[in-house]
């Protein structure tokens, strides 16, 4: 796969972040920093990253709207912060579109995302594991079954 940019071709780098939470707004203040990025868009940010950075009303939750303003903004880059669109697949929607994104797709995120989803895959590869039980679904990570398709 071709890189999206060539280091010796572009010196800097536009970014769209996404998230609201602390931690994008840490990761904000380090781009800020770097010689290499020359513009960051947070979506939908919060009213801190606001005063440092253009903050655009958009869902990360949403796969069609990020790509929407990731189509009007034409990052180089898209930082995916908080686990819910990582493990909605958001990342790999992007991807599909051809933009360069930071963050597991949607199988990776749910490793992490959904501790259920976790243990089945452990135990689906041989991984000890210590047994457990789900007691309740979560409706921000649906049923899935072992091998990680998504039970409707």
């Amino acid at each position: 796969m071709k890189p999206a940019f060539r280091r010796e071709e572009k010196k800097t780098v536009n970014v769209l972040l996404l998230g609201s939470g602390g931690r994008e707004h840490a990761i904000l203040r380090a781009l800020r920093k770097s010689a290499c990025v020359d513009r960051i868009d947070a979506a939908p940010g919060n009213a801190g990253m606001s005063a440092e950075t253009p903050c655009h009303r958009v869902d990360p939750m949403n796969p069609d709207a990020v790509i929407e303003l990731a189509s009007a903004l034409k990052p180089d880059l898209v930082i995916i912060g908080p686990e819910g669109p990582l493990c909605l697949g958001v990342a790999d929607a992007l991807r599909n579109e051809g933009y360069v994104v930071f963050g597991p797709g949607r199988q990776g995120a749910m490793l992490e995302g959904s501790k259920s989803f976790a243990k089945a895959f452990m135990k689906r590869h041989g991984i000890p594991t210590r047994i457990s039980i789900s007691a309740f679904p979560c409706p921000m990570f649906p049923p899935l079954s072992p091998d990680g398709a998504l039970l409707l």
